[in-house]
């Protein structure tokens, strides 16, 4: 299963070690996590804004994303589906990248529900998959 973790859900697991990283301490070897370039540069800058991580910290979370998530750049213009653009750029990678889930916190991406029938879902609703199996 391709996998990909909004930004607030990412920092959360970095920094908070509670529901989201335990998500992806399980998605860790069973999935293909993606990234784009422009969701690693934001989940770096919100850890160096938020934590104030010494650099040394900051070029191991930029090592652990670049060695655990698989990079793709998206083609094409970016949707304009939701009113905050950070929701687009997920929506934009999701576009090109073709997975089956995206994970977030973000309000207004779980409103979708779904785009393109890429199921759209928070931590603990993985979880609950998860548990199923």
């Amino acid at each position: 299963m391709k996998i990909i973790f909004d930004t607030n859900v990412i920092v959360s697991a970095l920094i908070a070690h509670g529901l989201s990283s335990r998500v992806l301490d399980i998605c860790l070897g069973r999935h293909q996590l993606i990234i784009s370039p422009w969701l690693r540069h934001e989940v770096v800058s919100r850890i160096k804004d938020n934590t104030g991580a010494p650099k040394a910290e900051i070029a191991r979370v930029s090592i652990f994303l670049h060695n655990v998530f698989y990079e793709i750049v998206p083609q094409g213009d970016t949707p304009t589906i939701c009113c905050d653009n950070d929701d687009n750029n997920v929506l934009h990678l999701a576009k090109n990248g073709f997975p089956d889930l995206i994970i977030t916190g973000d309000k207004d991406l779980l409103s979708l529900m779904e785009y393109v029938n890429i199921k759209i879902i928070n931590p603990r609703q993985y979880i609950e998959l998860y548990n199923k199996k």
